[in-house]
């Protein structure tokens, strides 16, 4: 009997034990994958947010042209948010009366290469289109063109120094490009051009022959010393000139007087004021006029390569910038 109850004993104390294990592992809590993070302000734990989807990529594609038998090519992005209004009132009382929805014809800005390179690298370097997501965006690409100050030969991309080169070629091409992209909803008294170097000479050059149909422009690290001095007709334009003073291929005395040039003929008089407004740093100035036809200068101490922070006060200086009435369609 007593080796009976030993043996209960053990027994029991053996279920015991394996019981007590058993209610260990179904106690210990899971694993959890909940995300949390400390807000700063008051040091409380909270769960973190779900991911926000980014905003959608403006799909670039590439359009070509046929122009004087040779085919050009151009990258268009068009515009990332393309508002809609509703009716704005009854025309027989002043009022535009707009169908509801209808959509607002978006601004053009074409940006140009300088001698030498192309469509995507111009692209890369403005990274000009998040500034302005309303706007639709134009990187022409040039053909091979003799450079007033390198290669000679032509052997590199690049345009047309002056009316009549090259049997106007490129103004033949902005002429097609800027026709077609009107007619699939860009706005034609917000056109804008501009570029760098090669790209900005010929920007100027596009406002001594094709004034009539932009509202302002851009030009970066050129000289326009003939339209400047009257050599090239020119109505008056709102005009930003981008430049440095230790440029070594487009010396500064040239971009200089340039800018004196452009000033006088937009008749600025007044005493420059800071550009954007606010501005502290004194290198962007606005020079404004009676005509309404201000001219704003974005100048740093670097040399030939693009500045990279003019972006932004480019779009807002176009942004400022619309012709007052539209201009017909050429013959």
């Amino acid at each position: 009997m007593n080796q009976f109850r030993c043996a209960l004993a053990l027994a029991l104390l053996f279920m015991v034990a394996l019981g007590g294990r058993c209610v260990q592992r179904e106690s210990t809590p899971p694993a959890t994958a909940t995300a949390v993070t400390a807000t700063v302000d008051s040091g409380a734990f909270t769960v973190a947010p779900p991911p926000v989807a980014p905003p959608p990529r403006r799909a670039p594609t590439t359009r070509t042209w046929s122009v004087d038998g040779v085919e050009r090519v151009a990258i268009v992005v068009p515009p990332a948010v393309v508002p809609t209004v509703a009716s704005t009132g009854d025309s027989s009382t002043g009022g535009s009366a707009v169908a509801a929805g209808a959509i607002t014809p978006h601004a053009i800005v074409f940006v140009f290469h300088g001698h030498g390179g192309n469509a995507r690298q111009v692209r890369r370097s403005y990274d000009i289109e998040e500034q302005w997501p309303e706007a639709m965006f134009v990187y022409p690409q040039g053909l091979r063109t003799p450079g007033q100050l390198t290669d000679p030969e032509g052997n590199r991309s690049g345009w047309q120094s002056g009316p009549g080169a090259m049997n106007d070629r490129d103004l033949h091409f902005f002429d097609a490009m800027l026709e077609s992209l009107l007619a699939s909803g860009g706005d034609r008294t917000r056109v804008y051009s501009t570029g760098h170097s090669n790209g900005g000479g010929f920007t100027y050059l596009l406002w001594s022959t094709r004034g009539d149909t932009l509202a302002a422009i851009a030009p970066s690290a050129a000289a326009a010393g003939r339209l400047a001095q009257g050599g090239l007709p020119a109505s008056p334009m709102p005009v930003m000139h981008i430049g440095a003073t230790n440029d070594p291929l487009v010396k500064w005395e040239w971009q200089a007087m340039t800018i004196d040039g452009v000033k006088a003929l937009n008749g600025c008089a007044s005493a420059p004021q800071p550009f954007p407004k606010g501005t502290t740093n004194a290198r962007g100035l606005i020079y404004r006029s009676d005509s309404g036809t201000p001219v704003v200068t974005y100048i740093s101490n670097g040399g030939h390569t693009f500045d990279r922070s003019s972006p932004p006060v480019i779009v807002e200086f176009f942004k400022k910038c619309r012709r007052v009435a539209a201009a017909p369609p050429p013959a």
